[in-house]
C-alpha cells in the first residue's frame, strides 16, 4: 500500500469513527490507483422541510497538496445556493493546502448552512442577486458586527471505562482551546457540548480520535473511536442565552434535567432533534 493511501484511510478511518450513524459517510478507493472519492450525507433544516445534503470530495494523488474538487447536492436549496456555498468550500479548501483538510470542509459545510438558516438567511443564498461579500461574510464563521463568532457541537460518547483520568482529559483540553459548555451524565447517556472557535473544536474532534484517552476491555490506553457527532452548529449574538461563559461537568439524576438545561440555553431544536430520541433507545 502506498504512503498516500495509507495517511487517507488513516483520515478516512476517523471520520467514519465520528460520523458513524447508518447512511452518514461513505469513502471508496479507485482500486489501485491513488484516487478515493469521499461523501457525506446530512440533514439541513431549511425552511418548511428537512433536506437531506450530500458532500462528495474527489481526492487525487497529490491530496492534501492540491485541494479536493467538491461537489454539493440536495434538495430545496436552488441551484444558485448550492453553487454559492461549493465556491466558499473551495476558497476555504485553499487555505488549508498541505494539509489532511476532510473534516475540516466537513464542518465547514456544515456551519455555512446552518448559520445561513439560523440567521434566516437562506433566501440570500438563494438569491441571483446576494452578492458573493454577503455570502463570504455568512459563511466565514464571523461577520464583520461579530454575528457568527461562535461555533457549537454535540457529541454522544458511548461510554467511559476510566472515568476520572477521561474526565479530567477533556477538562484539560477545553481549558487549553478555550472551550465552553458541558460533559453530561444521565444514566447511560454523555453527551459533550462544546462552544468555541471552530478551528478549537475541530482539534478537540481530532485529538478526541487520535490521543490514549481510556482504557479497553483490557486495561489498555485506547483512543475515542465510538463518539458520534450529533449535531454541528454556530450561535448568533442575537441569543445570549445560547453561549455557556464556562465548561462543567453535570451529573443528572432525572430526564427532565436534560430539557430543562437545553430549554435554559435556548437550545430545545438541539434538544428535539438529536438528544430526545436518545431517551427511547
Amino acid at each position: 500500500m502506498s504512503a498516500w493511501r495509507e495517511s487517507v484511510e488513516e483520515e478516512v478511518k476517523m471520520l467514519k469513527a465520528i460520523y458513524c450513524g447508518p447512511g452518514e459517510f461513505d469513502a471508496y478507493f479507485s482500486g489501485d490507483e491513488e484516487k478515493a472519492t469521499i461523501i457525506r450525507h446530512f440533514q439541513c433544516r431549511v425552511p418548511s422541510c428537512t433536506s437531506v445534503m450530500n458532500l462528495t470530495l474527489w481526492l487525487s494523488p497529490c491530496y492534501p497538496q492540491v485541494c479536493p474538487r467538491i461537489t454539493l447536492s440536495g434538495k430545496n436549496l436552488s441551484s444558485e445556493a448550492l453553487n454559492v456555498i461549493k465556491d466558499l468550500v473551495e476558497r476555504h479548501a485553499q487555505s488549508l493546502i498541505g494539509r489532511p483538510m476532510m473534516l475540516d470542509l466537513i464542518m465547514y459545510v456544515h456551519e455555512t448552512i446552518s448559520s445561513a438558516v439560523h440567521a434566516d438567511k437562506i433566501c440570500t443564498l438563494c438569491s441571483k442577486s446576494a452578492s458573493a461579500e454577503d455570502d463570504v461574510e455568512l459563511s466565514a464563521g464571523k461577520s464583520q458586527a461579530g454575528e457568527f463568532s461562535v461555533s457549537m457541537a454535540l457529541l454522544q460518547i458511548d461510554h467511559m471505562r476510566a472515568k476520572s483520568s477521561y474526565v479530567k482529559t477533556i477538562n484539560s483540553w477545553t481549558r487549553e482551546l478555550a472551550l465552553n459548555g458541558f460533559l453530561l451524565f444521565y444514566d447511560w447517556i454523555i453527551l459533550l457540548l462544546l462552544q468555541g472557535d471552530s478551528k478549537d473544536i475541530q482539534n478537540f474532534i481530532f485529538r478526541l480520535r487520535t490521543v490514549n484517552i481510556d482504557v479497553d476491555s483490557h486495561g489498555r490506553s485506547c483512543k475515542e473511536r465510538m463518539a458520534k457527532v450529533l449535531a454541528q452548529t454556530q450561535c448568533l449574538d442575537d441569543f445570549k442565552n445560547e453561549r455557556f461563559a464556562t465548561f462543567s461537568v453535570i451529573e443528572l439524576a432525572a430526564w427532565e434535567g436534560i430539557e430543562d438545561l437545553f430549554h435554559k440555553h435556548r437550545l430545545d431544536g438541539l434538544f428535539t432533534d438529536h438528544v430526545k430520541c436518545l431517551r427511547k433507545r
